[in-house]
């Protein structure tokens, strides 16, 4: 795994500047309300496992460092299979909660922690309410003209000095290695392009990672901390296994709505398990900040 840490001063006008022209009516019309990654679908459960062996010991570290009391109300949103919700739970005991939402909630354990089935583009949450929210993974399935209300819905949720732990991807660094031979490496190429082209034509923010920090700033967060990962993966491992299972879903939630780009995709996710494929992945862009009082 590749880290690196980032606290740029650049002006949040950028970030308003791009806010703007993600909305375009185009973009919105494009964007469906189905998700394109089911917790319902037959795979959803091991691809989100492969997600947990991925990402779960960088994102636990940065929760970790919070130095989390046990009287803790936490608030996992969009908590996929869990882990990091049973993570949050043993860590505020029985004096604190911890609530987890999804809009599917089936891979949810509601004897370890509190289950809500939830919409965060539509459900209203609790005013003032939770010392931590962590988020990974789940502004960009949703409509960029609908990130700064989103934002700023998390942001009341917080009680004043709550911390929020934001984790988002910035596609822009998936890309395979030159030294994957041919025609293999084209063929992931090719392959990559359509993931995005498909993300791009339901209006999802392909670089919202690199956006990240300053939307929060924007939308009135004090950013504490800013961290960046991404990962060097080989065809045939378990890594590239969890991204096989994210292709092929993919395949499956487009094949009538985009049937153009599924052979595409497939292929790569069929090139996934090659021992002869290189490539980085995306980043993973996290930001540790703060409701201020």
């Amino acid at each position: 795994m590749r880290c690196g840490r980032s606290l740029d001063k650049a002006s949040s006008n950028m970030y308003l500047t791009h806010r703007w022209e993600a909305g375009t009516e185009k973009g919105l019309e494009a964007m469906s309300d189905e998700y394109l990654y089911s917790n319902t679908a037959s795979v959803a459960k091991e691809r989100l496992k492969g997600l947990e062996r991925l990402e779960d010991s960088a994102t636990i570290a940065s929760l970790a460092s919070l130095e989390i009391g046990p009287e803790w109300y936490c608030l996992e949103l969009g908590a996929g299979a869990g882990s990091i919700a049973a993570w949050l739970s043993e860590q505020v005991g029985p004096a604190g909660r911890v609530v987890a939402t999804d809009i599917d909630t089936d891979l949810l354990d509601a004897s370890r922690y509190t289950v809500w089935r939830h919409d965060l583009q539509v459900d209203q949450l609790p005013v003032a309410s939770f010392d931590l929210i962590h988020f990974r993974h789940v502004l960009i399935h949703i409509p960029a003209w609908k990130h700064a209300s989103t934002l700023k819905s998390v942001l009341r949720t917080l009680k004043p000095n709550g911390v929020l732990l934001a984790e988002e991807s910035d596609l822009h660094s998936w890309r395979v290695d030159p030294g994957t031979p041919e025609p293999l490496r084209t063929g992931c190429s090719d392959g990559i392009e359509a993931v995005l082209t498909a993300y791009a034509q339901r209006g999802m923010d392909t670089g919202l990672g690199q956006r990240l920090e300053l939307m929060l700033r924007a939308e009135g967060f004090e950013i504490s901390s800013v961290n960046r990962r991404s990962w060097h993966v080989t065809g045939g491992s378990l890594e590239a296994r969890f991204h096989e299972q994210s292709m092929r879903q993919l395949a499956g939630s487009i094949r009538s709505s985009m049937p153009e780009l599924v052979a595409g995709i497939e292929q790569l996710a069929t090139a996934c398990s090659d021992c002869r494929l290189r490539y980085d992945t995306r980043t993973t862009v996290s930001v540790t900040c703060r409701r201020s009082r």
